[in-house]
């Protein structure tokens, strides 16, 4: 099991937060040729995102992440944030981590109205 990038990321194309995150993800982490996919347009994907209420996170070797795993496998594999990784990925960060994920999920809109300063364009892979 590869839990190393380059990754494709798939993300909710209707919520301004999600895509404000993706794109910070990539950026700051330097996640090199990781793609950065709208759900949405993979009917697949777009109901699995539904389902488990997550972006999706899909490992070179094509294990789907979700949630508050997915986030600690992106870090980890940065350069500079690896150890930041590691730590939040570890079994007993895990659960925390989860609910964190899951009150970030639940405040969505709110999230979304308060970074609005960003940029909420769709990202553009090359």
């Amino acid at each position: 099991m590869s839990t190393r990038g380059p990754f494709t990321i798939y993300y909710d194309a209707g919520c301004p937060f999600c895509i404000r995150m993706v794109r910070i993800f990539r950026a700051v982490l330097g996640l090199r040729g990781t793609m950065l996919l709208a759900a949405q347009d993979d009917p697949q994907r777009h109901l699995e995102m539904r389902e488990k209420d997550s972006w999706i996170v899909v490992t070179p070797d094509g294990q789907h992440l979700h949630g508050w795993k997915a986030v600690a496998t992106v870090v980890e594999d940065s350069r500079v944030f690896r150890p930041l990784g590691k730590l939040i990925g570890q079994p007993l960060v895990l659960p925390a981590g989860e609910r964190l994920y899951r009150w970030i999920e639940r405040h969505r809109p709110l999230l979304s109205r308060l970074t609005d300063f960003l940029n909420a364009d769709p990202p553009k892979n090359s």
